[in-house]
């Protein structure tokens, strides 16, 4: 109702018109009571050209990030390397235009050498310790289980990764998936070999250290 009265059941609005407005156009109705039409702006759509990841050899991508409007880090396994993780930082330029930093191999304690037979990653940004962090399996191998790395950015587009990692060798994994709260804090999500769920928690530390591992599962 309007001031205690029903609406008609025919109610009509008027307004006064700021600006020329066309016949069956979308209007807005402004700050001073009046109303304008919306307006249409085109806008020419670009595209860049494609642009290989740093890898030797060929490369199966497994995961991205962003951790800003221009930079990423992107994540991809070689098999020409016995599956070793490796990244690098993406920087979009122009909104068209990719640039890869150094190829950057992900292994444990933050060594030279990547983790070795992964078959697959999920990585995840926490704004508030500004680290990227990201959980990987390798089901076979001396090292099987998940592991978590954290990494920083610095500079144009070097990627630097802690030495303080983790691992799970709880048993054989197949598939995760991460996340993060913002606050110093992941979760990652995975599934064992005899069909249970299994979920992990695991804190950031300042850099990029990964420590404190919990964990919850079914069955």
């Amino acid at each position: 109702n309007v001031n205690g009265s029903a609406l008609s059941t025919a109610p009509t609005f008027t307004a006064t018109a700021s600006g020329a407005i066309t016949a069956d156009k979308p209007l807005i109705l402004n700050t001073d009571a009046t109303v304008s039409q919306v307006a249409e702006t085109a806008v020419s759509a670009s595209t860049g050209s494609t642009v290989n990841v740093p890898s030797s050899g060929a490369a199966k991508i497994l995961c991205s990030v962003w951790v800003s409007a221009t930079k990423f880090v992107q994540f991809w396994e070689e098999p020409s390397n016995s599956n070793g993780l490796y990244a690098a930082v993406g920087v979009v330029t122009n909104n068209t235009t990719i640039t890869y930093g150094s190829r950057t191999a992900i292994g444990l304690s933050g060594g030279g050498s990547a983790l070795t037979s992964v078959t697959i990653a999920s990585c995840a940004y926490d704004t508030s310790k500004e680290v990227v962090i990201v959980a990987a399996v390798n089901p076979n191998g001396s090292n099987a289980g998940i592991h978590w790395f954290g990494c920083t950015v610095t500079g144009t587009n070097t990627l630097n990764v802690n030495s303080t990692t983790l691992s799970s060798t709880d048993g054989n994994f197949y598939g995760c998936a991460i996340a993060v709260d913002n606050k110093g804090h992941a979760c990652t999500s995975t599934i064992f070999s005899n069909n249970n769920w299994i979920q992990y928690g695991v804190t950031i530390g300042t850099g990029g250290a990964i420590s404190a591992k919990t964990q919850n599962q079914s069955g």
